[in-house]
């Protein structure tokens, strides 16, 4: 069986992928298993081999590779893969989606208005500052933004609809910021996530040498469980399967998490808070990829498009 690890790919997390994939790479060759690293953007998926005895491992993160389109390919083509399938993968990378599923299930998660023109003058009077606006559809807290006053909203929203089509404006909870890393039924203990910024944006998952992540953190029990519960029902709303990881902002005032969104591709850069949070719970990183895998097959052999 051969290991066809996707990375790369066109979307504007493509660095942080090619980083991901030669990881994912490194961790199943030492591990002692056949694998083919694939830059989706520079090969068509047309002229790969791959058989039914073969798997893709995807290391790709926003774009088609995250948002359910690369998952639908393969299901139709009866290949397996690694993560939660189309549907689960198109709910999670549509944010304002997501929270409509969660507010469905009774599951805590900011408030957000979505604006797919730009600035209409009157549309968002109501907002109360700080308040942040974000993509609906990109990862890694790519072009996200905390606004204070309605000039920055103004411009924030304006940009975000040119660079991206649509923008989410959303509540802004005060609190700390936890991620949490699943894998299969097991949900690891939440990180507690100390970024330099307001925001836990892609500056300061990716560039800054200070953001502290405390896998350990010295919070009451409770807090850490009604955490864990948290992500656990957000991810199981959105029928995820495999792994992902989950943000969430515990506000200490109201002692309540809310869902900010699920990961249905986690990184897997040495840096990654999912492969960080695995070896903590004692999981070796080629245990982590061969349950990956392993959780898989076991998805794509009920022929479930969720």
């Amino acid at each position: 069986m051969k290991v066809f690890v996707f990375c790369g790919g066109m979307s504007s997390e493509r660095e942080v992928s090619l980083k991901s994939g030669a990881m994912v790479r490194l961790i199943l060759e030492n591990a002692g298993r056949d694998v083919v690293l694939v830059d989706t953007a520079a090969t068509p998926l047309e002229s790969l081999v791959i058989t039914g005895e073969d798997f893709v491992f995807l290391a790709l993160h926003g774009g088609d590779g995250e948002n359910g389109t690369l998952q639908n390919y393969l299901e139709l083509r009866g290949i397996c893969y690694s993560g939660s399938g189309p549907l689960a993968s198109a709910l999670a990378m549509r944010k304002d989606i997501s929270k409509k599923v969660w507010q469905a299930e009774g599951i805590v998660t900011p408030s957000a208005r979505v604006l797919t023109d730009g600035w209409v003058d009157g549309a968002l009077d109501t907002i109360r500052f700080p308040a942040v606006v974000k993509p609906t559809s990109e990862g890694c807290s790519v072009g996200l933004r905390i606004v204070d006053n309605k000039a920055e909203l103004r411009h924030a929203v304006s940009a975000g609809v040119v660079d991206f089509g649509r923008v989410m404006v959303e509540e802004y909870i005060q609190g700390d910021e936890y991620t949490v890393a699943i894998l299969g039924d097991k949900v690891f203990c939440p990180v507690l996530v100390k970024a330099p910024r307001r925001a836990f944006d892609f500056y300061s998952k990716f560039e800054s040498l200070e953001t502290e992540y405390i896998y350990a953190p010295e919070v009451p029990e409770d807090d850490l469980q009604a955490i864990k519960d948290t992500a656990w029902r957000a991810y199981t709303a959105l029928e995820c399967s495999g792994f992902a990881r989950v943000d969430i902002i515990f506000c200490r005032r109201r002692r309540k998490p809310y869902v900010l969104e699920v990961n249905t591709l986690p990184g897997m850069t040495n840096r990654s808070i999912f492969l960080q949070a695995s070896l903590r719970a004692g999981y070796s990183a080629a245990r982590v990829m061969e349950l990956i895998m392993a959780y898989g097959v076991a998805q794509r052999s009920t022929n479930s498009l969720n």
